[in-house]
């Protein structure tokens, strides 16, 4: 079990690390399962789904959401194609595994599939908002895999990296504060 200081011992709250394609819970054995920007990780998310049917009691519901499209989501984008200009010939694509997995039809029949029933989908548009280009930057780069695919490449580079991906957020987007648009769907199945 991991410790939260949000939640207090009285809370009934349990913090628990598992595999979601082999989940250590007995059959139907909640009435939901929440899921925040997590599907997009899933190496097999065909299997994930089908846990998540075998964990929740009938009637229940699984409630998720995933980035939709990188350009609806603009400061990542600018960040992904700064990556693209910056590294020729083998960009750091971290960026498209969190905004892959926005196929609305695709989503639609990895839920049917599982045996998941009532499936709706919401698009949620919000804005997001930093203190500077630099705070949006380091938080995208170093707060993010990316530090890692950045680091494996050219570790000597990060300050002209950090230099160079500020300026484009800059660029497009000012500064003292950055202002975006941020897109997910999300989406909502019920087990029969």
């Amino acid at each position: 079990m991991r410790e939260c200081s949000k939640f207090g011992p009285d809370d009934g709250i349990e913090f628990r690390q598992a595999d979601a394609t082999s989940l250590p819970f007995d059959d139907a054995s909640f009435d939901a399962v929440v899921c925040q920007f997590g599907l997009m990780f899933f190496p097999d998310k065909s299997a994930a789904m089908r846990e998540v049917l075998r964990v929740i009691k009938p009637g229940g519901t699984f409630l998720f959401s995933v980035w939709d499209r990188m350009e609806t989501n603009e400061i990542s984008l600018a960040v992904h194609e700064t990556m693209q200009d910056l590294f020729p010939d083998d960009p750091p694509r971290f960026y498209s595994i969190p905004f892959g997995t926005n196929d609305a039809g695709l989503i639609r029949s990895l839920l049917e599939d599982a045996g998941f029933a009532d499936v709706q989908m919401m698009t949620v548009t919000k804005t997001s908002t930093s203190p500077s280009a630099s705070d949006a930057v380091r938080g995208l780069i170093e707060g993010t895999p990316l530090y890692g695919q950045i680091m494996d490449r050219s570790p000597e580079r990060l300050t002209e990296v950090l230099d160079a991906t500020d300026d484009a957020v800059r660029q497009r987007f000012g500064d003292n504060p950055v202002t975006t648009k941020m897109q997910a769907l999300v989406w909502s199945a019920t087990k029969l």
